[in-house]
């Protein structure tokens, strides 16, 4: 990605011609449009590339960025094509020579044969081709049967374009093939304005069959747009035309059970997760999002906030992902971005999800909209989405930066053990407008998990009416520093939740120490691994006890009350519990157990055989889980059924609330002993 600037947002007709002669180096020549034919056949090399020559002989070279990969070169100028360029931009190339780089697909227009801007001596010389609108109509029936969708779009638009006003069933014919051909291509915004528009009125003689394949195909498309209603109404219209149509009736059930989804957020989660394979996969369900609305957040911009009072546990919110991309299928696959404005390289899953957005855009202008009032960081100057010379305009450059400030890494299907690490650069990457309004706190409110494309997003503790939701953008980690340079590098913030208002007012000299002996953690784990009955020796025990202490001596009991999560603790308390395990006995096993509980503030308080549990402050993770499961077999172990079913159960609702649903939590934690 060279330099940013902006896409024209003039029509060919507003600009000036020049020709190649008066290109300049370096320049975007504002308020120009140079009309140009091609004169070899193209290839893709990084862009898609052609040879070029004006109406005076000139010649220079063409290079086009941002353009479908999937889509053949020939496709997209082939020789011959007559292109109008508008404000082109001319620079070096990378062998040393010179090219007309264009980065918005917007800026590139083929005209069409008969364009009156075409120069005579680019006009095609006289074919004996027959040029009728049913002509054309068959040549595009036979490009869709081959599976050629491009040609076939173009052939049905020259058709149309051929049609006579008076023949409405050819044009109707025309629109509806175009419909379909446009459902081939996932251009679903184009092909439900091409299905409403073939409608053919009651008085036509054939209207009645040819409508409910017309109704079918709108349909199809409002669904994809996930228009509930719309394709409601049109499979239902359809099935007055064809009421014996089977798949017409499977698509209203299908549509029932979104709106179920949409107005109740029920959802079977397991028989969800149980239909995915190893890999991750698009779902057909709906979002569920009454429970929250976008509203303005002070100094944060805009945030999401709560419509209604959440108890702890409670489904926030579903998502399906707006995109996202999975790994790819091999390496050979993986593409690269290096963005020269913000010297960030995107590689794999984020750099295919920019590709996709763009190819998704280019044709989808109501989503364009949606997508473009996210948070784009500041970037200036912002242009409005608009379709002009038949292309919807798109600023690439900011629609990187959204990308980059909003897409979420997710794990292939649920966010479970190495799968949810965040320098995995193959892990697959998304985007969720209604998550994407979440502010960062690393004492974060909600947690999101992923199944699928769905992300699923759970209260960590209770959350009143109108109170912000916030979510961690990153992990929370106890190195502060590290933390704190992470969040102002990627989101350019720093964060005020009161671990990071705690962390700040410590002393620099606590500061420096905790950070340092925080480093040891992971090596001493390293060196200390647990597995089946080797849960550690009495020095490796010595020692974490010894790190412990030292750690937790940094944490000025003044700014960490107990309602502050520790987070340079939890892992080593975690690591001690179960090494303690095979040593001590039960009463002190329980006691070790509610360590780490303790340092990630979850208060639990133990009367006679019931424990409460004040999540207000706590954070919910794995290690969390872990813990309650082995207080649990504890208090069970020592008789005290009512109370090891309740560390049980609050075990289990920190499982769903981190993974979505209940999937593999016996086999990880077996189930509760008696």
């Amino acid at each position: 990605m060279s330099s940013a600037y902006p896409p024209s947002t003039s029509t060919i007709a507003e600009l000036i011609q020049i020709d190649i002669s008066m290109l300049r180096l370096e320049t975007h020549h504002r308020g120009k449009v140079l009309i140009v034919r091609t004169f070899v056949e193209p290839i893709h090399i990084q862009a898609f590339q052609n040879a070029l020559e004006d109406e005076f002989g000139a010649v220079d070279r063409l290079a086009l960025y941002n353009e479908s990969p999937v889509i053949p070169p020939a496709r997209v100028f082939a020789k011959g094509t007559v292109l109008a360029i508008k404000e082109p931009y001319y620079k070096g190339s990378a062998d040393g020579g010179y090219i007309i780089r264009v980065d918005h697909p917007s800026n590139l227009v083929v005209l069409r044969p008969g364009h009156h801007l075409i120069p005579l001596v680019f006009a095609l010389p006289t074919v004996d081709l027959d040029d009728s609108a049913m002509k054309w109509k068959e040549r595009g029936n036979v490009a869709y049967l081959k599976k050629d969708y491009f040609g076939a779009v173009d052939m049905y638009t020259h058709g149309y374009e051929a049609s006579k006003h008076d023949d409405l069933t050819l044009r109707c014919d025309l629109l509806r093939n175009r419909a379909a051909t446009n459902l081939c291509l996932a251009r679903y915004e184009s092909a439900l304005e091409d299905a409403e528009a073939a409608i053919l009125p009651e008085s036509v003689p054939t209207s009645g069959q040819l409508n409910a394949k017309t109704h079918g195909r709108a349909a199809r498309a409002a669904y994809a747009l996930r228009d509930w209603d719309k394709a409601d109404a049109h499979f239902a219209q359809a099935l007055l035309l064809s009421p014996d149509n089977k798949d017409f009736l499977m698509a209203r059930m299908c549509i029932a059970d979104r709106l179920k989804e949409v107005n109740s957020g029920i959802y079977d989660f397991k028989n969800i997760s149980d239909s995915l394979g190893d890999k991750g996969s698009r779902l057909d369900n709906a979002d569920f999002l009454s429970n929250t609305e976008v509203r303005l957040a002070g100094r944060r911009g805009r945030g999401l906030f709560a419509t209604k009072m959440l108890k702890a546990g409670d489904l926030i919110f579903c998502e399906k992902a707006f995109a996202i991309c999975f790994r790819p299928e091999s390496m050979d696959d993986v593409l690269t971005i290096i963005n020269l404005n913000t010297q960030r390289v995107s590689v794999g899953p984020q750099a295919m999800l920019f590709s996709d957005i763009i190819q998704d855009l280019r044709h989808s202008p109501q989503r364009a909209a949606r997508f473009c009032d996210l948070y784009d960081g500041g970037y200036e100057p912002k242009c409005t989405v608009q379709r002009l010379d038949g292309e919807v305009v798109l600023d690439t450059f900011r629609i990187n930066t959204i990308i980059q400030k909003n897409c979420f890494g997710c794990p292939d299907v649920r966010s479970v053990g190495e799968k949810n690490d965040e320098k995995d650069a193959m892990r697959p990457a998304g985007l969720w407008l209604q998550a994407s309004y979440m502010n960062h706190s690393c004492d974060a409110n909600v947690y999101r998990a992923f199944i699928g494309d769905l992300m699923i997003v759970h209260a960590t503790r209770d959350i009143a009416k109108d109170e912000e939701i916030y979510i961690s953008y990153s992990l929370p980690d106890a190195d502060y520093t590290q933390m704190k340079e992470r969040l102002n590098l990627g989101w350019g913030f720093a964060c005020g939740c009161k671990i990071c208002v705690a962390e700040s007012k410590s002393s620099t000299e606590s500061r420096v120490r905790r950070q340092r002996l925080y480093q040891e953690v992971p090596i001493f784990m390293n060196a200390n691994v647990q597995s089946g009955s080797d849960r550690g020796s009495t020095t490796s025990i010595t020692k974490a006890q010894q790190l412990y202490r030292e750690i937790n001596a940094t944490y000025d009991p003044k700014l960490f009350t107990k309602d502050v999560p520790r987070l340079g603790l939890y892992a080593l308390s975690a690591w001690l519990f179960q090494a303690q395990r095979t040593r001590k006995t039960v009463p002190e096993l329980i006691k070790c157990g509610m360590l780490p509980l303790k340092d990630l503030a979850f208060a639990i308080n133990v009367k006679g055989d019931t424990a409460t549990f004040d999540r207000s402050a706590g954070m919910v993770s794995p290690m969390a889980v872990n813990a309650a499961v082995y207080v649990a077999n504890g208090h069970s172990e020592m008789g005290r059924k009512r109370l090891a079913g309740q560390f049980y159960a609050f075990a289990k609702e920190m499982y769903v609330t981190l993974f979505g649903e209940l999937r593999d939590f016996v086999e990880l934690y077996g189930e509760l002993k008696h």
